[in-house]
């Protein structure tokens, strides 16, 4: 194809004369044997030339393309395909259970009559027990706390109560005995249980520890200082109109003070 398109010259061999090149076509031509150029260059014949060119223009189409992409490359929606999926799926699970177990509601509706079930909340009520503070068994033997020690006071952390005591659980037993309605023990445990409240009872303690058993004055003014701020913070959290009914719960000692005064 390219000795067709280009015809290579005639070389100098050794020991020749070089030859002239040609000056104009008529020359060339004459020189190659030939009657016109370039020649006419026949890849195929005219069938297999047809048969490519429909083949090249049903490969090149839109619906050709589409479907070899469609089916060799990876989509971004694949995964939100195969989820929402997975979530009909699921949802058709869910429906099932629920039907089954509204369906053994009414079953169990029809099969246990009222006077059994007012035996059973009578049986439940007599036999209930009551939630206590468990003790350890060093706080059962030794109940007094003249003989803990203070470890020291920490600007950025609380002192950890002794023998074991959780604040937490302290303010719960207190409001569980004030036998409060399931609305309000909600708002004040939220009020009771705040990061300030959980605060004044673990200083509140230590302060009256040492003013008590083992007075260190720089300890206390430290722990009443931020006693103050405790309580400051406590109270500006608490919305107005509930502050009265929550401090008649919720209050220090009138002579509770810095050991100064």
């Amino acid at each position: 194809m390219v000795g067709q398109l280009f015809p290579q010259l005639p070389h100098r061999t050794h020991g020749q004369k070089m030859q002239e090149p040609p000056k104009n076509i008529e020359e060339f031509l004459k020189l190659q044997n030939l009657d016109h150029w370039p020649k006419e260059a026949h890849l195929w014949d005219s069938d297999k030339l047809l048969h490519a060119m429909k083949k090249i223009k049903e490969d090149s189409s839109f619906t050709s393309i589409y479907t070899h992409l469609w089916r060799n490359v990876l989509r971004i929606d694949d995964a939100a395909i195969a989820m929402e999926s997975r979530l009909s799926k699921c949802s058709i699970l869910l429906k099932n259970h629920a039907s089954e177990i509204f369906e053994w509601n009414r079953i169990i509706s029809r099969t246990i009559s009222h006077g059994k079930l007012k035996q059973y909340k009578a049986f439940l009520k007599k036999y209930h027990k009551e939630k206590k503070i468990m003790l350890s068994d060093e706080m059962e033997t030794k109940k007094d706390i003249e003989g803990c020690d203070f470890p020291g006071f920490r600007t950025n952390e609380l002192t950890q109560l002794p023998r074991h005591l959780n604040a937490e659980r302290i303010y719960l037993f207190i409001l569980k005995a004030h036998n409060f309605d399931g609305k309000v023990f909600k708002i004040w445990r939220t009020h009771f249980l705040s990061e300030a409240s959980i605060a004044l009872l673990h200083d509140c303690f230590w302060w009256w520890f040492l003013h008590k058993f083992k007075p260190d004055r720089e300890s206390q003014d430290c722990l009443f200082d931020r006693i103050s701020e405790s309580y400051v913070s406590l109270f500006m959290s608490i919305p107005l109109s509930r502050k009265d009914t929550f401090f008649q719960v919720y209050h220090l000692k009138k002579d509770f003070g810095p050991t100064g005064n």
